[in-house]
């Protein structure tokens, strides 16, 4: 009889140490989304509720075309790339807020404002990540039976599902306890090690601050929507900040989207960006391009708003190249209104170059190396003209060989001389 005891026990002993064993890996997960994890298998940070579930993009709703008439707008390739930008539009102002990082490297962006100069879109382009899968730094991912599962996964389902897969696993309370264990008996380990996967390369490569993930199908595009800047230690609620994401050229290409969330013109744009929005290489030939484009334009439309679009997307393939930026800052100088558009091309100008370019004499910043090159450029400039409409005079004597007439001129130039107080470099 004893032994039939202790044998019974010993079999609820192994049932319930094998029900045990079989949900460790559930219970492993539930721990890793509740309060993160750190052990030798997996290495994860606590779980914002934002990271555990996604959406599919959704549009606004019955917004205003009133501002929004196709021939107020042109699809312009800036950058890497294809973005709308207003060219004769009644209420927004494009005003370029060009710069460099700390390595002088380019930064594209600007601002749509309105009338009264408030601000209502922001466009800035975002430097770009490295997009690699956090397996070699997770021993859950590399061991054979789950890595050979997460390499049969297509990329573009893995870029998908980091926007859209819901993480979360069914609850108990709301399920009952029995169709609980089995809802979750039915999701294999193989898919937890996928989730959690996914839930690491969320916390590897989303920056903090994101309220919400989704996904637009047709472009492939994920849309992070994050907190809007504190002023003055308040968050203003009526700011929208997205980052447009892509997956091109092995690489997380992000432009940051800001718009004012209770204006039908600013979500008007935010519609027709995100249906204009596609990802192109820059090219220099584009700027030949726009620039040809711009030179067919009368000269009214050069030196106003369209004008400088036309010039800002150009700019924007040869950000380097200093003749195209004199060129457009001259000519936007010419127009009446343009003067909101000049202080971040002429700081940008000075920061790269050294110089503002400017025409204008209280616009001209130069380093001392840049006005040593423009004095000794215009004093020679100044010879040359000089020599060019100098009065030639030959002559009166008449010489009986060559050697005569050289012998007169050598005179003639000791007699003439040099003065002494010939110099270039004066200001």
């Amino acid at each position: 009889m004893k032994r039939m005891i202790v044998l019974f026990a010993l079999v609820i002993l192994l049932g319930i140490t094998s029900i045990l064993l079989a949900f460790m890996p559930y219970h492993f997960y539930y721990v890793a989304l509740d309060s993160g994890i750190d052990s030798r298998f997996l290495s994860t940070n606590q779980v914002p509720d934002v990271y555990l579930s996604g959406n599919l993009m959704q549009m606004d709703k019955d917004i205003t075309t009133t501002f929004n008439g196709q021939d107020r707008w042109l699809d312009f390739h800036v950058g890497d790339y294809i973005v709308p930008l207003p060219v004769r539009h009644p209420y927004f102002l494009l005003v370029p807020e060009i710069g460099v990082d700390e390595q002088l490297r380019p930064k594209i962006a600007w601002s749509l404002k309105n009338q009264n100069f408030k601000t209502e879109v922001r466009v800035s382009y975002l430097p770009s990540l490295s997009y690699e899968y956090p397996i070699e730094q997770n021993l859950l991912f590399s061991l054979p039976i789950f890595r050979n599962h997460l390499l049969k996964i297509s990329s573009d389902k893995i870029w998908q599902d980091l926007f859209m897969l819901d993480l979360r696993l069914p609850s108990s309370e709301l399920l009952g306890f029995t169709k609980w264990v089995s809802t979750l008996w039915q999701i294999e380990y193989k898919e937890l090690a996928y989730r959690l996967f996914i839930l690491k390369t969320r916390q590897s490569i989303f920056p903090n601050g994101v309220t919400s993930l989704s996904f637009d199908m047709d472009k492939q595009m994920g849309i992070l929507e994050m907190v809007p800047e504190k002023t003055q230690d308040l968050v203003d609620d009526n700011l929208r900040v997205e980052q447009v994401l892509l997956l091109r050229e092995g690489r997380i290409q992000r432009v940051e989207l800001v718009t004012r969330r209770f204006n039908n013109v600013a979500k008007a744009y935010r519609a027709q960006f995100m249906n204009s929005f596609t990802w192109r290489l820059s090219n220099p030939d584009q700027t030949v391009t726009l620039y040809n484009e711009f030179k067919q334009l009368s000269l009214k439309r050069k030196t106003d708003q369209e004008g400088m679009t036309y010039l800002l997307a150009g700019w924007s393939h040869v950000p380097k190249q200093e003749e195209f930026l004199r060129t457009m800052i001259q000519y936007l100088e010419r127009g009446p209104k343009n003067m909101a558009h000049l202080p971040a091309l002429y700081q940008y100008a000075y920061d790269v170059f050294g110089t503002t370019f400017s025409t204008i004499k209280e616009n001209l910043r130069e380093t001392e190396k840049r006005k040593l090159e423009r004095k000794i450029s215009e004093e020679l400039r100044g010879e040359v003209d000089s020599l060019q409409n100098k009065e030639v005079v030959a002559p009166d004597a008449n010489f009986s060989n060559p050697d005569d007439q050289v012998d007169y001129f050598l005179k003639r130039a000791k007699d003439i001389g040099v003065s002494d107080d010939e110099n270039i470099l004066m200001d």
